[in-house]
């Protein structure tokens, strides 16, 4: 295959739209601990995010988690490989209408919708009523992606970017594919083999023995029921180019389309480099340049140099797990937490801050 024709092209046709294929494993619990969540109710509803999300900070957060033990899938586990993207999208994990598809209740089911942010990464309101209903009948925040007005709408929240927990175990987020079952909440076991589904290269190989988990939190039609798709920031802002919405660094470079600051690289220093330093300072480079400030997507986008290795299109084996509670607690809504909230729909969320109040219907 070209150079790179690569990294997802997956994530790049269904964009968090859609549904898909079957997917099957056998589920190996992993018990973490869990944590309680506080709802209020009344006329106007507290958005409960406390201090920006790009200042919680992933590295800071792992910390204060249990870490599960995973076995070695080498010989057991379905065989897959990962992409990756970060297009900045609403999640489709957070939309009602696609629980209601599979018969699922987006408040009570898998964790329910997953949490949406603003242009400037704060929590809003993964699901309102819809435009003109007063009870009943509830919809999506509008996705950015697609909108006329994207700065208004919902992103993609930039706590979602991968993070290590040690050297060979890492958590993230992706996207997965199943037309049979909701998979949105669901959280899957990885480990690399050292090999790759296109283009042979060093830095895949170094990946090879390393495990990750990945709660789903887009589900899609047109991808292998072993596939996932990887949310690592850097890695191509796909069709719609809403990133620079909530990143307006007019300095910056995003690579390529589908692909990134990985495609970037690659083209520069090619597959068959036998200095996969090359590619990882590469990748570095353009990372601090695009993300400088941003403390989340940063360390997100050098996890893809630094832990990663700069990896492109890596072959895995994959089973499913029970959640590790940092996923969990970045997946949930804090403000969806009843099935029928009478929340009011808006046309801008651009305005919203920590501590807001998010109007409701009488």
């Amino acid at each position: 295959m070209n150079k790179f024709f690569l990294i997802s092209l997956s994530a790049a046709i269904f964009a968090f739209y859609g549904c898909g294929d079957d997917s099957s494993s056998s589920v190996k619990p992993q018990p973490e601990s869990s944590s309680s969540q506080e709802e209020s109710s009344s006329s106007e509803v507290a958005i409960k995010t406390g201090p920006t999300i790009k200042d919680r900070g992933n590295l800071k957060a792992i910390k204060n988690y249990p870490v599960a033990k995973y076995k070695n899938i080498q010989e057991s586990g379905a065989a897959g490989f990962a992409a990756a993207f970060w297009d900045a999208c609403r999640p489709n994990c957070s939309d009602p209408e696609l629980f209601k598809k599979f018969g699922a209740n987006p408040y009570k089911d898998s964790y329910g919708a997953s949490k949406s942010c603003s242009v400037h990464s704060y929590e809003i309101p993964a699901f309102t009523l819809a435009k003109g209903s007063t009870s009943g009948t509830y919809s999506a925040v509008p996705n950015a992606c697609g909108s006329k007005t994207p700065s208004q709408s919902a992103f993609a929240c930039t706590d979602m970017a991968p993070v290590a927990v040690n050297d060979t175990l890492a958590y993230g987020f992706a996207a997965g594919y199943s037309g049979k079952e909701l998979l949105c909440g669901k959280c899957f076991h990885i480990q690399f083999t050292g090999e790759a589904k296109y283009n042979e290269s060093q830095s895949t190989k170094s990946i090879k023995g390393k495990h990750m988990v990945v709660m789903i939190l887009a589900q899609g039609s047109d991808g292998q029921s072993t596939q996932v798709d990887l949310m690592i920031p850097g890695s191509g802002n796909g069709a719609y180019d809403v990133l620079p919405q909530m990143v307006p660094n007019d300095n910056t470079k995003w690579g390529e389309p589908y692909g990134g600051f990985v495609a970037e690289c690659y083209n520069t220093f090619g597959f068959d480099n036998s200095k996969p330093q090359d590619i990882q300072e590469c990748i570095r480079e353009k990372c601090k340049v695009a993300f400088d400030g941003e403390d989340n997507l940063l360390a997100g986008c050098l996890w893809s140099a630094d832990w990663f290795n700069g990896a492109n299109m890596p072959m895995h084996r994959i089973e499913e797990v029970e959640c590790p509670q940092y996923l969990v607690d970045k997946y949930m809504s804090t403000i969806n937490t009843e099935a029928d909230n009478n929340f009011k729909y808006q046309d801008d969320w651009s305005i919203y801050n920590p501590g807001d109040f998010v109007e409701t219907v009488e």
